[in-house]
């Protein structure tokens, strides 16, 4: 079968989010990634579409994410190393998300501890790790990275001159608002999964996009509580949170957040005021939407070992 996709993005379903994000920074980079939830048409069969993908990729990125991988994912491998064995062009990338184990503490699939790994532990923004991944998916050695990828210094004879750092004109607030909110509900959505195998109910409330809420229910009976929304009184053009424990939840606002972005770095940040949503977070500070999300998640996790 001729290859359409540069590469198939294997995953679990929990890792979704983060898997995506790096999909679309693929797609930045010129690539065409195979992900189920852009390629799978509704009403049609998808086990037979996903061997599809993965006979139309010339690469496999295999995510391997803080639960290791699932059934369906390992089968996506060993059709992808089969593959490889009879086709050398064909590579099988094997990825570590954020969160991940060490690769000598994960059970993985036969042999694909035999391929070299792309590290994304660091956070998903780690420019080296998605400079190795593009490398492999287009099968040339990454070369040397970090400062040794850097052009030379000029001659100390020679003027400096530093460009000023500029606003971004095409970065808009209110856009980057509602698209924070978007990430940070998929987020969650995506690891309540394995919520429910540990016997935790957790049920989203709200059919208005711009306010979401979640109620999180152990065995026991105790419940969490969570909300997301867009404005609130701190920043009009933000998203503000609000959680609490026991039937009714609501604690009044635990911390807003809004997005800007930064001269310095170039990049759009997360400016967070964390009242006590996030345990190890800054009390005023600047966050990644990822950082941002991961503590959530461990409000979450942390409040329901609480409760239990």
């Amino acid at each position: 079968m001729q290859t359409k996709f540069d590469v198939f993005l294997s995953h679990k379903a929990v890792d979704k989010p983060q898997v995506e994000l790096i999909a679309h920074k693929l797609r930045d980079a010129g690539l065409q990634p195979w992900l189920d939830k852009w390629e799978l048409v509704p009403g049609e069969p998808w086990q037979p579409a996903l061997i599809d993908g993965i006979r139309s990729s010339a690469t496999v990125a295999v995510f391997v994410g803080p639960s290791g991988t699932g059934p369906w994912q390992d089968a996506e491998t060993m059709t992808a190393l089969n593959r490889a064995l009879r086709e050398r062009a064909h590579r099988v990338i094997p990825v570590l998300l954020p969160g991940a184990p060490k690769p000598s503490k994960i059970a993985l699939p036969p042999f694909l501890d035999l391929f070299t790994w792309v590290d994304f532990r660091a956070g998903l923004d780690d420019a080296e790790a998605l400079r190795r991944l593009i490398a492999g998916i287009r099968g040339e050695a990454p070369g040397p990275g970090g400062a040794a990828a850097k052009a030379p210094e000029l001659p100390s004879a020679a003027p400096s001159f530093r460009m000023p750092k500029l606003p971004n004109p095409k970065f808009d607030e209110s856009t980057a608002t509602v698209e924070l909110l978007n990430f940070l509900v998929q987020f969650v959505d995506g690891r309540l999964g394995a919520l429910h195998q540990q016997g935790v109910a957790a049920v989203k409330f709200g059919d208005n996009p711009s306010e979401k809420h979640y109620v999180f229910k152990n065995a026991n009976g105790s419940q969490y509580h969570l909300g997301m929304s867009l404005g609130g009184p701190i920043y009009n053009n933000g998203v503000s949170f609000s959680d609490g424990s026991g039937e009714t939840g609501s604690r009044g606002y635990t911390a807003w957040a809004r997005v800007t972005w930064d001269r310095e770095t170039q990049a759009s940040v997360v400016e967070i005021t964390n009242m006590s949503l996030l345990r190890n977070g800054p009390v005023n500070g600047k966050l990644t939407r990822e950082q941002l999300a991961e503590g959530i998640w461990d409000k979450i996790c942390y409040m329901l070992e609480q409760l239990a």
